[in-house]
């Protein structure tokens, strides 16, 4: 849970200090979630969805949403598998750092230049 109110510094800081970030969601557009958890090296456990799959893919664990015991498996593979948490989280912060600002604008220009 995350309290209202607060800034984005200390929301970061609440994410940063979650041992995983879980998002479990049937249907979602795009995963912001993901990529903020992602960009501050918090660990992702997702449901395997097209837009987590694009988002956050080999940077996550994504599990059957409706599958407790892989929702188990996989937390207990962030919790006591360092090497495997600090890989993904690794690969994590690269795929966040592709969801900038800057870049989106970027693209967005590029697909309304094709589009001219």
């Amino acid at each position: 849970h995350i309290p209202r109110g607060g800034s984005d510094s200390e929301l970061a800081e609440l994410v940063r200090g979650a041992r995983a970030a879980l998002s479990l969601s049937r249907y979602e557009g795009f995963g912001i979630t993901l990529v903020e958890a992602m960009a501050v090296g918090t660990p992702v456990i997702a449901s395997d969805i097209p837009a987590h799959r694009e988002v956050a893919g080999d940077a996550s664990w994504l599990v059957d949403g409706d599958d407790s015991e892989a929702l188990d498996v996989a937390l207990a593979e962030v919790i006591d598998r360092r090497a495997s948490r600090e890989e993904r989280c690794a690969r994590a912060g690269a795929r966040a750092a592709e969801y900038t600002l800057e870049k989106a604008v970027a693209r967005l220009l590029s697909a309304l230049r094709e589009c001219a």
